[in-house]
């Protein structure tokens, strides 16, 4: 009978042990699938992706609401910037954005200069940084 005994406590402890083998693996696999989905361009307000905060809202100087100065960027990768003022100017080209940084390729603006690349940066998801300049959606 004690043989008995010993060989069903041995057979529950196996058990037991291969549960929480189970257990501690899977509880594993989903801090790796929370690390793994945390990736990308994400890691402003909400959770939204720093392309999101960028596209469909105008970005003004001093800020959106009395822009003197404003950009618009487009889910397509284009963009349009516009300067009221004295001579006010548009322009227009491509973006790209690599960490918390837009990158800037001009196609065309109404001076007809040829201006150079320029790199912005996205502060958060309320505050873009041109130069010293800081624009607000």
């Amino acid at each position: 009978m004690e043989k008995i005994k010993s060989l069903l406590n041995k057979e529950l402890l196996r058990k037991v042990i291969l549960k929480k083998e189970r257990i501690f693996k899977v509880w594993h696999l989903l801090v790796f699938l929370m690390i793994v989905g945390a990736g990308g361009d994400s890691g402003v307000e909400g959770g939204n992706s720093k392309k999101d905060c960028l596209v469909g809202h105008p970005w003004g100087y001093p800020s959106a609401s009395s822009a003197t100065s404003a950009w618009r960027f487009s889910q397509d990768g284009t963009f349009s910037f516009t300067a009221t003022g004295y001579l006010g100017s548009k322009s227009r080209g491509n973006w790209t954005i690599s960490g918390d940084k837009v990158h800037i390729k001009y196609n065309w603006n109404s001076s007809g200069m040829t201006l150079p690349n320029q790199t912005l940066t996205l502060n958060g998801c309320n505050t873009l940084m041109a130069g010293s300049s800081t624009y607000k959606k």
